[in-house]
């Protein structure tokens, strides 16, 4: 299963200070060796003489042997049994069983170094390794290609800048602000390229510093796209959702995240959009706009409800206009009505009228008949 970088990290770093520790243990045991090489030749100066002042077969083979023993060419026990010779014999035995035993502890420590050398030579993070004085002792294949591909630009920072002699410099020419006391996270910027670097200390086991790992991680990109990151957010919170990151210029992560963003954006924007063209109608006196796009969750829900709304005030809009036209056709008929009732009460006024001229008339003649 192939893990991103920084899951690594912290794996790579204990297996960088190994290095560090390896190297440091080698060290000592090539001191110690070397000490007892002194001893050894000192065993057979001592032998040598003794075999001039006595020229025995005994003394002369213990002699033979110290010399097969400084050659490495002997590894066989040396006989004890020389009663002439058996003490110098004893150290001779004692020398020869350190002697073997510094060579198997060396050649163990040399194997976990070669192999955690070249793990870290192959890692997917750029490391680099620095002892106690701050002198580097190790970049790996990724580090030194990113300072070959960045040695001109770093050149702006650092005149003399070589890509081929970072092993064997300063730590601190890459930053004023660079401490190997614990550890920590720094941001610097080199050559215009700016770069997060990942400080662990590593202790021997007796608790002292004996150097560090610096895991590096150019960030020049991701820097870019956090400051488009936060223009985009900013003025979409002063409300203007018209602003995208450009994905041509992100890869990897950064790329994907940029997609997304933008989506997010674009949906937003083109919900708030419709919801504006619907409610602008409305204000307008128009009930005849939807929104017909699809969306999905509380985008989804805002449509439905924008939509929703429209329909209710279409139903509310028309019930009104039944009722109006109810009262209109209710009107009118009182109306009517009340026309018929006016014009019989004329008619009947009328022939009360006629009545009572015909009673006057009647009147009047009975009046002359008597």
């Amino acid at each position: 299963m192939n893990l991103p970088a920084y899951r690594l990290l912290p794996q790579i770093v204990a297996g960088a200070g190994l290095v560090v520790v390896l190297a440091m243990s080698i060290a000592a045991s090539m001191y110690a060796l070397a000490w007892i090489s002194g001893f050894t030749i000192l065993v057979a100066t001592i032998a040598s003489t003794y075999a001039v002042r006595r020229d025995s077969d005994s003394t002369r083979e213990l002699a033979d042997r110290v010399q097969r023993l400084i050659d490495c060419s002997d590894e066989a026990p040396v006989d004890d049994s020389w009663s002439a010779e058996g003490a110098l014999g004893r150290a001779l035995v004692d020398v020869q069983r350190r002697i073997g035993e510094y060579r198997k502890r060396e050649h163990a420590n040399a194997l976990k170094m070669t192999r955690m050398r070249k793990a870290l030579v192959g890692v997917r993070v750029p490391i680099m390794v620095v002892d106690e004085n701050g002198d580097v002792v190790f970049v790996n294949v990724l580090l030194q290609k990113l300072f070959e591909d960045l040695a001109g630009d770093i050149r702006g920072d650092i005149p003399d800048f070589d890509a081929a002699t970072v092993v064997g410099s300063k730590a601190t020419m890459f930053s004023d602000g660079f401490d190997l006391s614990g550890n920590k996270e720094i941001d610097i910027t080199l050559g215009g390229h700016r770069f997060t670097l990942q400080i662990d200390p590593v202790r021997s086991d007796t608790g002292n510093r004996i150097g560090a790992v610096i895991a590096w991680e150019e960030r020049t990109e991701d820097h870019a796209f956090e400051n488009d990151l936060e223009t985009m957010v900013r003025a979409a919170i002063q409300g203007d959702l018209s602003l995208r990151i450009d994905e041509s210029r992100q890869t990897g992560f950064s790329h994907k995240l940029a997609e997304l963003v933008n989506e997010l954006v674009a949906i937003a924007e083109n919900i708030i959009m419709d919801t504006l063209r619907v409610f602008g109608a409305m204000a307008h006196g128009s009930l005849d706009e939807l929104i017909e796009a699809e969306y999905e969750g509380s985008f989804e829900r805002l449509k439905q409800d924008a939509n929703d709304t429209v329909t209710r005030l279409k139903d509310v809009v028309a019930n009104i206009r039944e009722a109006s036209e109810a009262v209109n056709t209710a009107f009118r008929e009182i109306n009517h009505g009340n026309l018929n009732l006016s014009q019989r009460t004329e008619q009947q006024a009328a022939s009360l009228q006629e009545t009572a001229s015909s009673m006057e008339q009647m009147t009047g003649t009975v009046q002359k008949n008597a």
